[in-house]
């Protein structure tokens, strides 16, 4: 009994104690107002989205008025609460009024409105605030009347054309298109900037109108776009000609003609570019393995000789209705061997044109193709004999080194002596032949009448090639010029004596700009393709080859030494900074071998420490073999006692530079990789 009682006056305390708690949240709960309260509520766009599932019709919307009601605010968890939830016929009578449709809200119309749409707000520091998170993007679906029409059937796509960064379907101007599954649209069927050897899925649509709705998806098409290096498969619908390669042994005359073989071709640089829209990609030929297969099927023992040129031998492929295509023809290459085995030395039959005159010899027979000796020949009348060619006008000059692979008439070829001075009733006038760099040119005549016809030689010296080729009268007017090929020009005398001036340009391989930061237009571009030809540098990597960057003395020298063509030094450095193993090891030992530098003091080099424009001429004057100059260089921040003074003069004379601008060389400012490669260049060809 006494336990009972416990319980009971127990029970009355905890009621007597509730009670006032209870009366007190009753009086003091905050009042809600839906219009006012919700104003202060971010409510996304998209909170709610109507669908109408018969006209295939959306809209989506946030705050509307009267489209929420909200509960009585309620203790929960020690925080007054609100709970707002969303009027679904409110937004239905919206959509019918931003459409001009009509639809039917009533609940016998609705497919997907069962589930309420609520959200929470609490009560803190006098205001309504957001409890947890805002639902976003809740559809809801309804039937409807009236409306949009449907666009109908899903178009088909196809594939129009792709190349490794882009991919081209068909096109309609009705339609749009997309590659991320619908997430964005565009209206052009070409999507460009995409990645090599990679696998998209498009899709296309018909697109909305003011009246129609867009049409379903169209299926979806998986296009791979093409991968960055060219495969021995690509080779598979090329026509390669049976002669693409000729091996020749030089020593006895025999040949073998090749087309594709196994390993004949280099695919490490054929890495495809776009050149006018159109994919294209060079392959190089590798001529080594062509020597080689030679020597599989003559079983002898050859070595390469002279390549004729064509050490470099390429032709480009372009890609085309996705496949690879040959774009141009495929260069014929005939690759000279020496034979070390025992052959049959054949014999060939030369015979000796007089061309107006008269040899000593008409026929001469060859021994391991060559001729011991050639005859002299002779013409009556005022002529000089200057050897045999292989055309009576032009070609070869045949020498005893000249190889014979069959029997072959040559040609006398003459000189007209018979020009006499003023004296003797016929003025002739001086021609002047200026001395040219890298080459020669000779003039058939030292003097001669007006009318009479003069031949110009013209002859690189190697690895060089003819830049101009100019003559002159005594009034500095042009004289025309025909090419008669084979270095042979001819003009006709004037009345008056006349200048001839040749100039000579290092050649080297036209090719694709490999790096993405030169452009045609930059200073050094001629320079840099230059020096790339020339195996001098090959960038830094990833196609870029940084012209303002500044460039280290190891550099420097690496780059002279590759210009002259990677002599071997005879002993190594003594630098304590220069490891045995460095790339440019030997190109600092031939420096100081060669008097270019004497390192930096205290037994170093500094092969990091960027090389200053003082420093770069100096470098390469010395590598020129410091050629005397005279007077001093125009710039006024160049002191006529300065160590680089004399270097800075050769250079400004020599057209290799011609400084910073503002009459300023720029002396410790730093030589950019692209003002280095530019002085060489400028050098080699001046």
């Amino acid at each position: 009994m006494k336990k009972q009682l416990l319980s009971i006056l127990l029970c009355l305390i905890m009621v007597v104690g509730l009670l006032p708690t209870a009366a007190l949240a009753e009086e003091d709960a905050p009042t809600f107002d839906l219009t006012k309260d919700l104003a202060g509520i971010t409510i996304p766009d998209n909170l709610v989205t109507c669908v109408c599932t018969k006209a295939n019709e959306s809209r989506s919307y946030g705050q509307l008025p009267g489209g929420f009601s909200a509960s009585q605010p309620l203790m929960e968890d020690g925080s007054w609460t609100v709970l707002i939830s969303v009027e679904p016929n409110v937004y239905m009578a919206q959509f019918n009024k931003d459409t001009g449709s009509t639809h039917s809200p009533d609940k016998n119309h609705l497919d997907d409105f069962t589930t309420p749409i609520q959200f929470k707000l609490k009560y803190e520091e006098n205001k309504w605030e957001l409890l947890g998170e805002m639902p976003q993007n809740q559809t809801r679906y309804f039937t409807c009347s009236g409306g949009h029409v449907y666009q109908g059937a899903a178009p088909t796509i196809e594939l129009v054309s792709k190349t490794y960064t882009d991919i081209k379907v068909t096109e309609n101007s009705a339609w749009e298109y997309s590659i991320d599954n619908g997430e964005t649209w565009q209206g052009s069927c070409h999507f460009i900037n995409l990645q090599p050897g990679t696998e998209y899925t498009i899709i296309a649509r018909v697109k909305e109108t003011a009246t129609h709705q867009p049409s379903a998806n169209s299926e979806p098409l998986k296009i791979s776009t093409i991968g960055s290096a060219i495969t021995e498969d690509d080779f598979a619908g090329l026509n390669i000609p049976a002669n693409l390669v000729t091996v020749k042994c030089q020593t006895t005359g025999d040949s073998k003609a090749y087309g594709r073989i196994p390993g004949g071709f280099d695919l490490s640089n054929a890495t495809p570019y776009k050149e006018n829209g159109v994919l294209k990609a060079i392959v190089y030929l590798n001529l080594p393995a062509y020597k080689d297969k030679y020597d599989a099927d003559t079983k002898k023992t050859h070595e390469i000789a002279d390549l004729g040129g064509n050490l470099v031998t390429t032709f480009t492929l372009k890609y085309v209705n996705d496949k690879w295509e040959l774009d141009g023809t495929f260069p014929a290459v005939v690759l000279l061997v020496t034979c070390n085995g025992s052959h049959e030395n054949q014999t060939y039959t030369v015979t000796f044109d007089g061309n107006g005159g008269r040899p000593t010899n008409s026929t001469m027979t060859t021994t391991g193709k060559k001729l011991a000796s050639l005859p002299t020949a002779t013409r009556s009348g005022s002529y000089s004999f200057d050897g045999w060619y292989t055309e009576k006008n032009g070609g070869t000059k045949i020498t005893t080194a000249t190889m014979f692979d069959k029997d072959t008439t040559v040609y006398a070829h003459w000189t007209y002596t018979g020009f006499t001075g003023s004296s003797g009733g016929i003025a002739t006038y001086l021609i002047t032949v200026l001395n040219a760099k890298n080459g020669t040119v000779a003039a058939s005549h030292k003097t001669a009448p007006k009318g009479a016809t003069i031949t110009l030689t013209v002859a690189p010296d190697k690895d060089f090639v003819m830049d101009g080729l100019a003559v002159v009268d005594g009034a500095g007017a042009a004289i025309k010029l025909t090419d008669m090929g084979n270095g042979k020009y001819t003009f006709i005398m004037p009345a008056s004596k006349v200048t001839v001036e040749g100039s000579f340009k290092e050649e080297f391989p036209d090719f694709p700009n490999p790096f993405s930061d030169i452009a045609p237009s930059d200073f050094c571009c001629d320079a840099v393709m230059w020096a790339v030809a020339k195996d001098i540098t090959n960038g830094i990597g990833n196609y870029t080859f940084a012209p303002n960057q500044p460039c280290t003395r190891a550099q420097i020298v690496t780059f002279l030494w590759r210009a002259a063509g990677s002599p071997s030094p005879k002993s190594a450095s003594n630098f304590t900074d220069v490891p045995a193993d460095a790339y440019y090891a030997k190109a600092v030992a031939w420096a100081v071998e060669n008097g270019i530098t004497g390192g930096t003091g205290d037994g170093k080099f500094s092969p990091d420490a960027t090389c200053t424009r003082a420093q770069a001429v100096t470098f390469l004057y010395r590598a020129s073999g410091s050629p005397a100059v005279s007077g001093n260089a125009a710039f006024t921040d160049v002191a006529a006692d300065a160590y680089y003074a004399a270097a800075v003069t050769w250079a400004e004379k020599n057209g290799i530079t011609g400084g910073i601008g503002g009459g300023l060389f720029g002396s410790d400012r730093s030589c950019t990789r692209g003002q280095i490669v530019t002085f060489l260049y400028r050098a080699r060809n001046k």
